[in-house]
């Protein structure tokens, strides 16, 4: 019943199988095993090109971000060290001017960057929009009072926050899908710089405190407090978010596990400091130094920035270099695949080829009355029927040596026979003769011979 079944099921394929030389069926069965496997390959080795373009898209947001971050960092601290020039302290003049050279030189890294990646990107609008804010708050910042030329400032800087975000965005770093890159990228693009802001407000605010020998206003010292806990929430959020991606690269503990607690111990003392002020609600040491100890904090959480950005990046690499060598692996072992295929596909032919002409060879031996035994090349069905050939052949030759037994037996007994019914014709021919030559004598022999002798059967005479 299954077996009806079956048959009835494959009877299409057998018709058409059976219409077709070897090489026929082969082919088609070569060309029906490509198509999904072609197919197959197609597919990965795209999603694979996806991939690569994904994670080169983001390592190019990461080299655009390199000198923003820069950028970054030098704005604010123009900010803050405008904010002590417009309070008066004409030291800090020369500072300011050899930072505007640094901004100048850092907006010509950006424009560079700009260039290999701004169409990729689509920063250029961005980009020229700040550097023409940053150019006219050059021109015009020392005229300022120092609340709008915070505001101003911070504007900017609002805009190289914005121009940050979209670069995250834009190059597929917000959507990355491993947790390591994803989370080093959400310290990178998100939490150091939102870190970085909070501490050089910090700084600014107390630089532009009317009397830091005394911060007698509620509302001051709410500030200074605010910027203590985000600065606190965000070293733990920093920890937890470097400790996801530690766990998925452990390599990179060893690397950033110092620097992490060295950044974590700067963000507290930090902090501790801006409680000490409100506490004794007055800034107990000269402005200068105060600067100095919080640029080095901030300067520290950009070092981190930095380090960490160069570590997504090589991991980004690391992946891309990695999608590629599947891709060529796999494209790699589909030809080895296919070249085996036909390696094999052409050896089976030559013995099917071969058995097949041994089998024909053999039957047509058996037809003109030769039996020669079939070489069987395989232990598959072709050699099963090989070997049922050798049986056939076999059977025959024990047939026919019988056969030939006892057409020489039967020669035999009619060599004997002949030999006899030649004795026999012999004998007649002689009896045949003697009774001739009997009757000659009797016609011959004298009439008293007749009447009173007779002769008997040996011619000898009797009374």
């Amino acid at each position: 019943m299954i077996r009806a079944v079956v048959e009835r099921i494959f009877a299409p394929a057998v018709i058409l199988v059976s219409r077709l030389w070897y090489w026929q069926k082969f082919t088609l069965i070569i060309i029906l095993f490509t198509i999904p496997v072609g197919y197959a390959l197609f597919s990965f080795t795209a999603q694979i090109d996806r991939s690569i373009a994904f994670s080169e898209k983001e390592i190019s947001g990461v080299h655009y971000l390199f000198p923003v971050g820069i950028l970054l960092q030098d704005l604010q601290q123009h900010r803050d060290m405008g904010s002590v020039y417009l309070r008066g302290d004409t030291s800090f003049l020369p500072l300011l001017e050899e930072k505007e050279k640094k901004i100048k030189e850092d907006f010509v890294l950006i424009n560079a960057k700009d260039q290999e990646f701004g169409k990729e990107l689509r920063t250029t609008e961005s980009l020229n929009a700040i550097q023409k804010k940053w150019a006219s708050l050059e021109k015009d910042y020392a005229q300022l009072t120092l609340k709008e030329s915070v505001r101003q400032h911070t504007e900017l800087i609002s805009d190289v926050f914005v121009l940050i975000r979209y670069i995250g965005d834009i190059s597929n770093l917000i959507l990355d899908p491993d947790l390591d890159t994803y989370y080093l990228m959400n310290t990178v693009v998100n939490t150091l710089p939102d870190l970085s802001e909070n501490l050089s407000q910090a700084r600014e605010f107390v630089l532009s405190i009317d009397d830091p020998k005394k911060i007698a206003a509620a509302a001051d010292r709410r500030v200074i407090i605010n910027y203590s806990k985000i600065a606190l929430v965000a070293d733990e959020k920093i920890k937890r978010d470097t400790q996801v991606a530690f766990g998925q690269t452990s390599s990179l503990v060893a690397v950033f596990d110092n620097p992490l607690k060295d950044m974590s111990v700067s963000v507290r003392n930090f902090a501790s400091l801006l409680d000490t002020f409100v506490n004794t609600n007055k800034v107990e040491m000269p402005l200068l130094e105060y600067y100095t100890v919080s640029t080095a904090v901030i300067d520290k959480n950009f070092s981190l920035l930095d380090s960490l950005s160069w570590s997504l990046h090589d991991l980004l690499h690391h992946r891309v270099e990695r999608f590629q060598s599947d891709k060529r692996i796999i494209i790699e072992i589909t030809i080895l695949s296919y070249i085996l295929i036909l390696y094999f596909f052409i050896g089976f032919y030559i013995l099917v080829a071969r058995t097949v002409r041994n089998l024909e060879n053999i039957a047509k031996q058996l037809i003109s009355g030769k039996a020669t035994e079939v070489i069987v090349l395989s232990n598959d069905e072709l050699g099963e029927v090989g070997e049922s050939f050798n049986t056939i052949g076999k059977e025959l030759i024990a047939s026919n040596n019988e056969i030939l037994g006892r057409v020489q037996e039967l020669q035999k007994k009619s060599e004997e026979l002949e030999h006899l019914n030649k004795f026999m014709i012999d004998r007649e021919v002689k009896m045949s003769e003697l009774k001739d030559e009997i009757a000659k004598l009797k016609s011959t022999s004298p009439p008293d011979l007749e009447q009173g002798e007779r002769l008997d059967g040996h011619g000898r005479m009797k009374s």
